[in-house]
């Protein structure tokens, strides 16, 4: 939960690999880190950079929102990790964000 429009930053160095819009996600950002996991970031309000890009870690790559069927909820981010790269199943994000954040 964080205030809407809040900035998003890339969780690692990579490639901005896709950005997409659909119902349940709103707009969508997808993360391919160079360590082989795909990140996915939900329900943000706009973009920061285009599909492509490569970022690194600590990097704006896009706001926060309430998009999809976030619409009546407060403004977050769904954030997911694809251990497995693009296609694989997520795993819970907690480990990998508390390694960072203490």
């Amino acid at each position: 939960m964080a205030p809407h429009g809040a900035r998003v930053f890339a969780f690692v160095n990579g490639v901005v690999s896709r950005e997409s819009s659909s119902t349940n996600g709103g707009i969508q950002l997808y993360l391919q880190g160079d360590n082989g996991v795909e990140y996915f970031y939900a329900h943000l309000s706009r973009y920061a950079v285009p599909a492509g890009t490569r970022v690194r870690t600590g990097q704006l790559i896009a706001y926060n929102g309430q998009t999809g069927n976030a619409q009546y909820t407060a403004p977050h981010v769904h954030f997911e990790v694809h251990p497995g790269g693009a296609g694989s199943a997520p795993v819970n994000p907690y480990p990998y964000v508390k390694r960072v954040c203490g």
